[in-house]
């Protein structure tokens, strides 16, 4: 089954049309309409000891934690977020939601069954390529000082959800965190 994913970023205007997302605008943004993206990376790396039995001890100070990665069609919101790149504003709030589709044929309406929270954002990088044959796509990163991450389970056949959730939240500056 595929997905649709959307981006709302505090203070920047997207230009999705889907009535799903425009429907299910994080209270947290004031963002004005979603952002639609293609795909979204998120990475964290615990650095280990190199020789284990020497020291006993596995790991050593904190995690690495990459910017978050994301491709999207070049919209609406392209603009600002080259100024927010530019001016290495911080932005209070960007949540990322993911939809499972529930029926391929597209007769349902999607399930949300992931929703990523940052706080503390920084537009690291935009870049915005072309060509002649597609719409211009943009890739766009960005730094964070918080994350909360949500997992809704949902039912690999028809993709609703069945309410069990795991979540997870982490604190860049604190290095403290709760999951469940």
């Amino acid at each position: 089954m595929a997905f649709e994913a959307y981006l709302y970023i505090d203070g920047v205007r997207g230009d999705s049309t889907s009535a799903v997302a425009k429907n299910e605008v994080p209270a947290e943004t004031s963002s004005a309409g979603p952002i639609e993206i293609q795909n979204y990376g998120l990475g964290i790396e615990m650095p280990l000891v190199e020789n284990r039995s020497a020291t006993g001890a596995v790991t050593v100070g904190r995690a690495n934690f990459e910017d978050f990665e994301t491709a999207k069609n070049l919209d609406i919101s392209t603009s600002a977020l080259l100024f927010f790149c530019l001016s290495g504003k911080h932005i209070p709030f960007a949540v990322v939601k993911v939809y499972r589709a529930v029926a391929d044929d597209d007769s349902s309406k999607p399930t949300l069954y992931m929703e990523i929270k940052y706080q503390s954002v920084v537009i690291t990088e935009v870049s915005v390529s072309g060509s002649g044959d597609e719409m211009p796509t943009e890739t766009l990163k960005f730094n964070y000082g918080s994350v909360e991450y949500k997992y809704y389970k949902t039912d690999a056949k028809t993709g609703k959800s069945n309410n069990q959730l795991a979540i997870f939240s982490w604190d860049r500056g604190a290095n403290t965190g709760t999951k469940s």
